[in-house]
Order: C-alpha cells, then sequence, then structure tokens
C-alpha cells in the first residue's frame, strides 16, 4: 500500500493510512508539555553546572535554535508559495508533516539545554521568553487537534 505520493511530488499522505488521532491526544501533549516546561525550569534554578558544560549547553541551544527556526521558516516559506499560488494546500501539509520531528527536536534541545544555562528567573525578559515557549509549545500540540477531528485531511484532499 503506497503511503506518500510518487517521488518529486509533495502530496500528503493518504488520510486512509493515518487513521485520526483519539480527543485525548490534545490534552496529553498539552500535559506533557506543560510538565516538561516546569521541569526544565525547576532544574534551571537548582542545578550549576561547570563552564565547561555551559558552553556545551549553549552551543547545543544554538544549534537546536537553527534546527527548529529553519524548519518552522520551512513551513513558513511554503506557506507563502500557497498564499501566491505557487503551490497547493497539500503540499504545504506534506512539508509540515516533514518537517514536523525537526521542529520539535529544535524545542526539545532548546528546553533541555536552556535548563543548563541557569538563566535569570527574576528578570522580566527571561520570564517573558519562558512564557513565549510555553505558548509555542501548547501551540504545537494544538496542531493535533486538526488531524484529531479529520480536518487537515479533509481540508487537504479538498484542495
Amino acid at each position: 500500500m503506497q503511503t506518500t505520493a510518487p517521488t518529486g511530488d509533495l502530496t500528503a499522505p493518504a488520510a486512509a493510512v493515518r487513521p485520526p488521532l483519539p480527543r485525548w491526544t490534545l490534552a496529553l501533549a498539552s500535559g506533557v508539555i506543560a510538565v516538561v516546561w516546569a521541569a526544565s525550569i525547576w532544574t534551571s534554578a537548582h542545578t550549576h553546572v561547570d563552564p565547561v558544560w555551559h558552553r556545551a549547553a549553549l552551543f547545543v541551544h544554538l544549534i537546536s535554535l537553527v534546527v527548529g527556526f529553519g524548519a518552522v521558516l520551512t513551513v513558513d516559506w511554503f506557506g507563502l508559495m500557497w498564499l501566491l499560488r505557487r503551490c497547493t494546500l497539500p503540499q504545504v501539509f506534506a512539508v509540515a508533516h516533514n518537517v514536523h520531528l525537526p521542529i520539535w527536536l529544535g524545542v526539545a534541545g532548546l528546553i533541555g539545554s536552556g535548563a543548563l544555562l541557569r538563566p535569570d528567573l527574576t528578570s522580566p525578559l527571561t520570564r517573558a521568553k519562558l512564557a513565549l515557549v510555553l505558548l509555542v509549545g501548547l501551540l504545537g500540540a494544538l496542531l493535533l487537534l486538526p488531524r484529531a477531528n479529520g480536518v487537515r485531511e479533509t481540508a487537504a484532499q479538498a484542495a
């Protein structure tokens, strides 16, 4: 059974291959994201690393930023191409599906390495960044919702 389109075509995988997710997956994903986020903040406040590990964590943090943000920009580029009628909506969904892993690897790397960077948790700027990280994670979990409702596949087939 073929799960993707032939080479060169970026159409999304067939809806029959991927059954809809149960609705509780959104709550579970949101809960896991919030717990990991809180654990990272707790770890950053209670862990002291030596300068070598701090540099390694900073390197991982920057690499994770490049990987995650680069993947997000890829989806944004194809979204812009769709708005300009240069590609189809199923192609945008296929690209988003294909870069899903690098996006989440980037987020995980940022959260994990950020816990070792010992951020100043009293700074308003740091608090704003941490709130935005949580918001991005929860919005990422919301992307599960269309699939749980079967909307993504329906919209991709209609386009």
